[in-house]
């Protein structure tokens, strides 16, 4: 028999030949089946990268096909392999021995974080290598925040400043300034700085941040308290006034609606009313007696006057109260002067 030179396909796993050979001598047919020996059998090709099916903060669920041609008998196994984007080095193999399955969970990710899988396909005759696909975990809330810096703190305003979590696990949208645990200011995700307005003086404050994802908000722990500069009072009411003599006034008042500090003193003030001119009546320390009887020679009866009270921080200014009017009591009249007599006659008398 004549030798036939027969082209074996190596994409082909088994195949059958049927060949008719006619001879000059003899007429019949052969029909053979022949296995491709293993010589012929090479590692897979076409292994495409592969793809992602869902995400969470913390997993990704992987999926990959089979490869376009396994080039040899029998069903290939796959291993997955793993790297951070960017990363040349640091291939992790995620699974403990190959598997004949076309799916896996990666799970212990980071969230937000980018990275890097390919399969590895193998048949026994060699391994084949899909190209690198980048895969993305879900948003998840953001890390532990520090406490806020406070700086610049006046009477009002306070300056605070923050870092952005060192595990921001997503794209920052807001950050909230809480204020004594009420919700103060909300600013950008861009920002790590905010002046914090209207505070009152002399008052206790502590703050927190919050920054959030789309998925959640992470909130700071307090900073230390922080207590604002003291400033001149505020609200201070006008005195109560009251004559008990033509030549005397009684005088009382309240403290002041917000001292914005530590009082250390308060001033009387008086005037006649419908002039400019005002005299210090007394400067006194705060104390619990808040009346005072200003028996002045400067006090005449039957006369209009006007009290104000001056009150003063410790560290903070002066602010004074409106106008109160009295009028002395009536008194007899004083300063009758001696009449002039002249005589007129025996019996009269100018």
């Amino acid at each position: 028999m004549d030798h036939v030179n027969i082209a074996v396909d190596p994409e082909e796993q088994f195949f059958q030949y049927m060949e008719h050979f006619v001879s000059t001598r003899h007429m019949f047919s052969m029909v053979f089946s022949a296995l491709i020996h293993p010589c012929f059998s090479t590692a897979p090709d076409g292994v495409m990268p592969p793809r992602l099916s869902s995400a969470t903060p913390t997993s990704l669920q992987v999926v990959w096909s089979t490869p376009v041609r396994n080039n040899a008998p029998g069903a290939p196994s796959y291993r997955l392999q793993m790297r951070r984007r960017h990363s040349a080095g640091d291939i992790l193999d995620l699974l403990s021995s190959p598997t004949a399955s076309l799916q896996h969970r990666v799970g212990d990710l980071q969230p937000y974080t980018e990275y890097e899988m390919r399969v590895v396909a193998s048949n026994g005759y060699g391994n084949a290598y899909s190209n690198w696909t980048s895969m993305t975990t879900a948003e998840d809330k953001p890390g532990p925040l520090d406490p806020p810096l406070l700086l610049n703190v006046t009477a009002r305003a306070a300056s605070i400043t923050w870092q952005h979590p060192l595990k921001e696990n997503g794209i920052i949208t807001h950050y909230n300034i809480y204020q004594n645990g009420q919700l103060h200011a909300t600013v950008l995700g861009t920002r790590s700085n905010c002046t914090v307005q209207d505070l009152h003086p002399y008052t206790v404050y502590v703050f927190q941040v919050e920054g959030c994802t789309s998925k959640g908000c992470s909130l700071s722990p307090e900073t230390p308290a922080i207590r604002t500069l003291p400033d001149a009072p505020e609200g201070i009411p006008a005195p109560e006034l009251y004559s008990d003599t033509p030549t005397s006034v009684v005088i009382s008042w309240q403290p002041p609606a917000h001292p914005n500090g530590l009082v250390e003193n308060l001033t009387i003030e008086r005037r006649v009313k419908g002039t400019e001119q005002v005299s210090t009546v007394v400067t006194l320390p705060l104390s619990q007696s808040m009346s005072y009887i200003d028996q002045s020679t400067a006090l005449s009866p039957w006369q209009k006057f006007e009290y104000r009270m001056l009150m003063s921080t410790l560290h903070g200014g002066t602010s004074s109260s409106a106008w109160s009017e009295v009028t002395t009591r009536p008194s007899r009249p004083a300063g009758v002067q001696p009449p002039d007599a002249e005589v007129l006659g025996p019996h009269s008398v100018k």
